[in-house]
């Protein structure tokens, strides 16, 4: 399945901060993946409200919630491929190797490496994810939310203190 690494920590994100969104997720997120310009968009094919069994209309938050998850990870991927660290170089080579070919990309990132992360690579992600929900147009408590659970949701961060709490 595209984007697995990015679904799975979205899942949790609106789990955590749009839970009225989880009935629609799958759905939600598979038309995501298969076009997210589209999904962002908030359209169909045709111009039209997007649907997906929902009885009002609303602005859905899951396509953000992807997004942002995405630029996220690609941020935390983007070293693999700009620095020739010799930590960064194997850890890169393993990802190539694991996938066969390419370049490293957010589906690549598991669980090991994310541990690894320092507490001010966790900042510095979290930072990445307001920036990028508020370019979204997502308000600043949404932003603020989002990314708070993003890194809630990175495997060893914040582990000690349960998911953010909505509004």
């Amino acid at each position: 399945m595209p984007g697995r690494v990015v679904a799975d920590i979205g899942h949790g994100v609106v789990a955590d901060v749009f839970p009225e969104e989880l009935p629609v997720f799958a759905a939600v997120s598979s038309a995501y993946f298969d076009d997210p310009d589209r999904t962002l968009s908030g359209k169909d094919r045709n111009g039209g409200p997007l649907g997906f069994g929902l009885v009002e209309v609303t602005a859905l938050m899951t396509p953000a919630v992807l997004w942002v998850v995405q630029v996220v990870l690609q941020h935390y991927t983007q070293p693999y491929i700009e620095k020739g660290a010799d930590g960064l170089r194997s850890r890169a080579a393993r990802l190539l190797r694991r996938r066969g070919k390419g370049v490293p990309g957010p589906d690549d990132v598991d669980a090991e490496s994310l541990r690894a992360l320092t507490p001010e690579q966790r900042a510095e992600l979290r930072d990445v994810a307001v920036d990028a929900a508020r370019r979204r147009g997502l308000s600043p408590e949404q932003a603020e939310l989002i990314a708070e659970a993003i890194v809630h949701r990175i495997p060893g961060a914040g582990d000690e203190q349960g998911p953010p709490n909505r509004p």
